[in-house]
């Protein structure tokens, strides 16, 4: 389970059928996975306590058991094939997407689009609705008040990349350096791949997530403030690829006794004892 809010103070008001539905899940399973404390706050909040935190199980992609070790080693090496997972239209991440919106040009990168649909169509060569267009300018308005909208989709057909499932994405990781993204799955699965990722977080969501997977992150007015290169961002947020492994291993071993414990047969690509 996760919830959803924009501070750890800000309890979201559920509806009575919504708190029904997980009083009786709760009845009927040893515990209830959240992705993550502030979750486990809210579950907590609503008279819910037979509660763990498991983060997301995207985690396990790759079952290498030194994962993070691997991507640990590669951190500081030059940064030669830089992408970003953003494109989100948020006040709290303006400066954030626009640093990473040019980053991609200045290193000759990728802007992975997650959403929206606007996107997309331009990468297909659809044709845009109105709704579609008034959503192209209020972006280009966003990321670049000053660039004028024929310049902004030109750079969109040049720079931006869609995937339509999780191995064509995985694969095209395996040729990437490094990611700085605000996207939290845009950050899990180049970390799949083995590629150092770093998550500028910017809500609950993307906190505690991030906190419960040990995945390398800073806020985006950190980020906004300090951003130098990328080499300073990963040398200021750490990792310690020791702590990823064996917080995935503890993490397995919670979704493995949860399967079980349900009848449920666990896949050995799992890849943990």
């Amino acid at each position: 389970l996760g919830a959803q809010s924009e501070n750890e103070n800000q309890i979201p008001l559920l509806k009575e059928g919504t708190i029904d539905f997980i009083k009786e899940v709760s009845k009927r399973t040893n515990y209830i996975g959240v992705r993550g404390d502030f979750t486990e706050k809210v579950c907590r909040h609503y008279g819910i306590t037979n509660i763990k935190v498991m983060g997301c199980p995207s985690i396990f992609i790759n079952n290498n058991q030194n994962l993070g070790r691997l991507v640990e080693s590669k951190v500081f090496q030059t940064v030669e094939r830089f992408s970003t997972a953003s494109a989100s239209i948020k006040g709290n991440l303006t400066t954030s997407e626009r640093i990473l919106f040019y980053l991609t040009q200045e290193l000759s990168g990728k802007y992975i689009i997650q959403r929206p649909a606007m996107f997309l169509k331009i990468l297909r060569g659809e044709k845009l609705t109105d709704q579609d267009m008034a959503y192209f300018i209020k972006y280009s308005e966003y990321i670049s008040p000053s660039m004028p909208e024929s310049t902004f989709y030109s750079i969109v057909m040049e720079y931006c990349k869609y995937f339509t499932n999780a191995d064509s994405w995985l694969e095209f990781h395996r040729n990437t350096t490094h990611t700085i993204n605000t996207r939290i799955h845009g950050t899990i699965l180049p970390l799949s791949a083995g590629v150092p990722s770093v998550c500028v977080t910017h809500d609950t969501r993307t906190r505690e997530l991030s906190k419960a997977l040990k995945i390398p992150t800073i806020s985006a007015h950190e980020f906004s403030t300090t951003f130098k290169s990328v080499h300073q961002i990963f040398e200021q947020v750490g990792f310690s690829g020791e702590e990823f492994d064996d917080n995935r291993r503890l993490l397995a071993k919670l979704y493995s006794d949860l399967f079980n414990s349900s009848g449920a047969k666990v896949s050995s690509k799992l890849g943990y004892e």
